[in-house]
């Protein structure tokens, strides 16, 4: 978060860090349908470190919704000791997450931030924005 904050780039926390402020902003209730409100006005990239129950829950729901809505990009994270596990997870949400963004297995301890940042960067210059960092209609 830091070093994406650091960079120019404004970071909004999910999951439990942001769900409150999601909840003051929309009202339908549903910490998910918070979450894609958001995502839908607002966000023009969703970087997601899978490391925790919750997140997993965001996963599922945000490659879905990723693959079907063009224009906000993924960014997954996973601890690298899963990259070879024949799993539901690898062969389903992180492959769609690669396939619609991207999927990066990395060592949380010593993970260098900079294939984050290049790919958000290259993303912020390739598009002309209306709001936070989305493409303008019709872009």
């Amino acid at each position: 978060m830091d070093e994406l904050t650091q960079d120019g780039f404004e970071v909004v926390l999910g999951e439990d860090d942001g769900l409150e402020n999601l909840r003051q902003q929309f009202t339908k209730g549903y910490a998910h349908d918070n979450e894609l409100e958001f995502i839908k006005s607002e966000c023009g990239a969703i970087v997601l470190v899978a490391g925790s129950v919750g997140s997993f829950c965001e996963l599922g729901l945000f490659v879905h919704w990723v693959q079907n809505n063009h224009g906000c990009d993924l960014i997954l994270l996973v601890d690298e000791k899963f990259k070879d596990d024949k799993s539901y997870f690898n062969e389903g949400p992180a492959k769609a997450a690669d396939h619609f963004g991207k999927t990066l297995y990395v060592d949380f301890k010593s993970f260098n931030t900079e294939p984050v940042l290049s790919r958000l960067r290259g993303r912020r210059s390739s598009y002309f924005s209306s709001g936070r960092g989305r493409p303008a209609e019709g872009a």
